[in-house]
C-alpha cells in the first residue's frame, strides 16, 4: 500500500514524549540516533518512523503504535476503505474490518494491569480512564 500526503501526518508521539517527562536528546539517544533531528521530524509529521522505529517508540512510551501515529493510522485506514471491493463479495471479517468494527479493542490500561502488580494508583487511573471512554462514547451516541 503507497502512503502519499498533502503535508504533515498528525501524531502523537510529542505530547507522548512530553508526558513521559523526556527530552527529545533522552528519546534519541534510546532510538539509537546521533542528534535530535529525526525525532523532531517524526514528532512534527514530516516524516513517518519505519516500523523498526515505531516498534521502538512503542516500547519507550509503553503504547500502541496505533496510538501514537493515530493521523498515519487513520489515513492508512481510509486508503483501505476506498481501495476495498463491494462490500457484499467480502466475507464476514472483512466487513467488520471495513467498518472499523474490530472483534479486538486495545486499552493500554488493560495490558498494564495485566502485565505487572497494580498500585492503587495505577487501579484508580485506570478507573478514571475507563469513566472518561464511557463518557465520550455515550457523548458520541447522543446520550448525553
Amino acid at each position: 500500500m503507497k502512503y502519499t500526503t498533502k503535508g504533515p501526518v498528525t501524531n502523537r508521539i510529542a505530547d507522548i514524549r512530553r508526558r513521559n517527562r523526556l527530552t527529545t536528546e533522552q528519546v534519541s539517544i534510546l532510538l539509537g540516533e546521533k542528534d535530535t533531528e529525526r525525532l523532531e521530524q517524526y514528532e512534527s509529521g514530516t516524516k513517518t518512523p519505519n516500523l523498526k522505529t515505531a516498534l521502538k517508540l512503542a516500547h519507550i512510551f509503553n503504547l500502541p503504535i496505533r496510538i501514537m501515529l493515530d493521523g498515519y493510522y487513520a489515513a492508512c485506514r481510509s486508503e483501505i476503505k476506498k481501495e476495498q471491493l463491494p462490500l457484499a463479495a467480502t466475507s464476514r471479517a472483512k466487513r467488520e474490518v471495513a467498518a472499523g468494527n474490530s472483534a479486538i479493542d486495545f486499552c493500554t490500561f488493560d495490558a498494564g494491569l495485566a502485565a505487572k502488580p497494580t498500585s492503587e494508583r495505577e487501579i484508580s487511573k485506570a478507573r478514571r480512564h475507563a469513566v472518561n471512554l464511557i463518557r465520550t462514547t455515550a457523548e458520541k451516541l447522543g446520550h448525553i
